[in-house]
């Protein structure tokens, strides 16, 4: 069995590669990365290779068993698909009786754009604004970061309640263990908290915390090496600005 993830650098990808990993699948993962055009959109081969029309990542293409094929795009959509076929012994979701916490992970599994779209017009912006222009870039960032604020507010609120009934070393989104709620939501925090995107020179403490405990997981670090370009981990930042 081989399952093959379209990864494209700096992407969403690393949620599926990571779940993946934590779901004890490395072995089976079949990693095709991909650079961008001028840190932007992929280049043309990851459309042709996959098949995928969007030519977006993570593209993800399995055995469905019975001789056919699995295709799934969205981040969210693989790592629930991962889990739902392989993951019958983890705890990255709780089953079905475990309706609370369960609706947790699920709620958080779902908030995991929510930052990432008010983000999007400021990102955009810079990429698209001339030089020129740097002033009114500046005002228009400082105009839409207040959503930004209030998500990475929920964040932090969450993590320190998490560690307050759990322990400082056990504070994750949904309770006292890793899920997928935080898989899915540290790319999120992480880009918005490295690029600084609507952040207006805050900072949050509690969030870089539960990052960089994330980030030292062994199936992430083993994520990093089998993939392509993540350039926002905090935990590889701070280590690199101490060298």
């Amino acid at each position: 069995m081989t399952i093959t993830l379209y990864y494209l650098d700096n992407s969403r990808a690393m949620r599926v590669l990571w779940a993946a990993i934590e779901l004890g699948l490395a072995d089976q993962l079949q990693v095709k990365s991909y650079a961008r055009v001028e840190g932007k959109k992929a280049v043309p081969e990851m459309q042709k290779e996959s098949g995928f029309k969007l030519g977006k990542s993570p593209f993800l293409i399995d055995d469905d068993g019975q001789g056919g094929r699995v295709e799934v795009f969205e981040s969210v959509a693989c790592i629930e698909y991962l889990h739902d076929r392989y993951g019958s012994q983890s705890s990255l979701l709780p089953a079905s009786p475990a309706w609370s916490q369960k609706s947790r992970v699920q709620s958080w599994l779902a908030f995991c754009e929510t930052p990432m779209t008010h983000a999007l017009p400021i990102i955009y912006l810079r990429w698209h604004m001339p030089e020129s222009q740097a002033s009114l870039l500046a005002e228009m960032e400082d105009k839409l970061s207040a959503n930004v604020c209030k998500d990475l507010d929920l964040y932090e609120d969450a993590i320190l309640a998490s560690e307050k009934e759990h322990g400082a070393e056990n504070g994750y989104l949904a309770g006292g263990q890793i899920s997928l709620a935080d898989l899915a939501n540290a790319f999120t925090a992480e880009y918005i908290i490295v690029k600084k995107v609507g952040t207006a020179n805050r900072t949050w403490p509690a969030v870089e915390r539960w990052l960089k405990r994330l980030e030292a997981r062994p199936a992430y670090r083993k994520a990093l090496e089998m993939g392509g370009l993540h350039d926002f981990s905090l935990l590889d930042l701070e280590r690199q600005s101490h060298a």
